[in-house]
């Protein structure tokens, strides 16, 4: 149902009013309305007319706020009926302007932050395991409740998988350690592109839901590498100071200590991003300059050929036709193993430093299911993923597809064993395609060399406990449960042998 008349004129009311005050308060000056805006100048209208002259009027407004202005007003924290009447304001309007989806993104993320609030969580988690896997879908739930009787656009296919990417960008934001990393992935524009790419699908709850938990999460990692880059910046410009240096010393051929000493971080911090790019990136340059300075801390490694990197995996590099998983399983394969009851994980597995790479295997099987749930059955066995697509049996297709999936259950457990070899599967793929783009680069392929060394470790393990779940069935009698299985585990063991070849050569 459309939102009705009235509910659209208070809406445009309550983002009347805050324009007003916006404006008021950069210029200094109370801003001339036209006659019709006004409530006592309404009275005795047609509502449908009240409408229509407040729409003209706040679409003259809109091009003297810019997207700058609108984020720092947002800072004054606005109360939740004007919030959401920005909100719905912006997905009625569903304009194909930057300008305008700019706006819609910082009240999008202001919400989200709010909503957190309220279930009394942090504006933004810290790390990107923190979010919960259900939290998408829950504040999109919350959005359809904001939005009302307002009727989002509708979200095509190749949007709705769009969206999923928020879901890896996040993990590669998490992997950052360092401002100048951030900055040279070039992660930021990649993000803006992606929200363009949207259109006017960008104002569905889905998609919004996606962007607000990737901008707080990318926000509060960005103020954190921030704040640490020039805290060592500063410190390294009063060390030199201290100890007799000269303020005009070059660090390189660009860098003094002066002008380490002379950033102005606060004033860069709350700048708008498109004016303070270039300061960013001179921050970026002084933040490498201070490493290289600091006991060479920031040394590249030269890239690596493919049995060097297998070398520095802990990898077996002797030539042989067929080449053992374990024999890439690194140190871990060294290492006396624990017996441990069936059934029971290995302590290993619980590994903290593991973490990440479990939840990309947990993120991309819930990025298979939610592609299966809603594919059409004619394709739905050909799932694309972040860089490359993965190819399912109908029998996979159908472990993901089952309505069972946290029951506790002979047949879930099967079927959550199907998943997981999948799963696993395409999470080598991704995995490799990353490490195939970095390979020549300085660092950026150790984070997925050191993916792939653990995910062909957690492939044995898989594996056994795939023949144990054969087992199992086999005693109950179900032969084609066996052989799906089996089927499943040929798969997985050949594409990881697949990857270890292709390290070893």
């Amino acid at each position: 149902m459309p939102q009705t008349p009235i509910h659209q004129l208070l809406d445009l009311a309550a983002v009347h009013g805050f324009y007003l005050s916006l404006l008021e308060h950069v210029t200094g000056e109370a801003v001339p309305v036209p006659r019709g805006t006004t409530p006592a100048e309404r009275e005795g209208t047609p509502v449908e007319q009240s409408v229509s002259i407040l729409r003209r009027w706040l679409n003259i407004l809109d091009l003297a706020i810019s997207p700058p202005m609108f984020r720092d007003a947002l800072k004054d924290t606005p109360d939740a009926t004007t919030a959401e009447s920005l909100l719905r304001y912006y997905v009625l309007k569903i304009s194909h302007n930057d300008v305008d989806r700019d706006k819609c993104d910082f009240i999008n993320t202001f919400l989200y932050r709010n909503w957190r609030k309220s279930k009394g969580k942090s504006e933004a988690p810290a790390e990107a395991l923190e979010i919960a896997l259900d939290e998408t879908l829950a504040y999109e739930g919350e959005i359809y409740v904001m939005l009302g009787e307002v009727e989002p656009p509708e979200l095509p296919q190749e949007h709705m998988q769009l969206a999923r990417e928020f879901d890896h960008l996040r993990l590669e934001v998490d992997e950052f350690l360092h401002f100048d990393k951030l900055m040279d992935s070039g992660i930021i524009g990649r993000v803006r592109e992606i929200k363009h790419s949207f259109a006017t699908s960008f104002y569905h709850p889905h998609v919004l839901a996606n962007v607000a938990l990737y901008n707080a999460f990318f926000g509060r990692k960005f103020d954190q590498l921030f704040a640490q880059a020039a805290s060592e910046i500063k410190s390294f410009a009063q060390t030199v100071q201290q100890s007799g240096g000269s303020m005009q010393t070059r660090l390189n051929d660009e860098v003094t200590v002066q002008q380490l000493a002379d950033v102005h971080d606060e004033e860069i911090h709350h700048e708008e991003y498109g004016k303070a790019r270039d300061h960013l990136r001179k921050l970026a340059e002084f933040k490498r300059v201070v490493d290289i300075r600091r006991k060479g801390r920031y040394t590249a490694p030269l890239p690596m050929n493919a049995p060097a990197v297998a070398a520095a995996m802990g990898a077996n590099v002797e030539p042989r036709n067929v080449v053992p998983i374990s024999s890439y399983a690194g140190e871990a394969a060294a290492q006396p193993r624990v017996t441990t009851p069936p059934g029971v994980a290995p302590a290993t597995e619980l590994a903290p430093s593991h973490k990440a790479e479990d939840h990309k295997i947990d993120a991309t099987s819930d990025m298979i299911r939610n592609f299966i749930l809603v594919a059409d059955k004619s394709f739905a066995n050909v799932v694309p993923l972040r860089n490359c697509s993965v190819l399912l049996t109908p029998a996979e297709v159908d472990a993901f597809r089952n309505a069972y999936l946290g029951e506790k259950s002979f047949r879930a457990d099967y079927a959550a064993m199907v998943r997981q070899m999948a799963a696993t599967m395409a999470a080598i793929m991704i995995e490799l395609e990353d490490y195939q783009r970095k390979k020549n680069s300085a660092y950026l392929w150790k984070q997925h060399a050191d993916s792939l060394k653990y995910f062909l470790e957690k492939t044995n393990r898989t594996i056994q406990a795939a023949k144990e779940m054969a087992a199992g069935c086999e005693r109950r009698g179900l032969a084609e449960k066996v052989r799906v299985l089996d089927a499943t585990a040929d798969r997985l063991r050949n594409q990881a042998q697949q990857v270890a070849k292709f390290l070893q050569a």
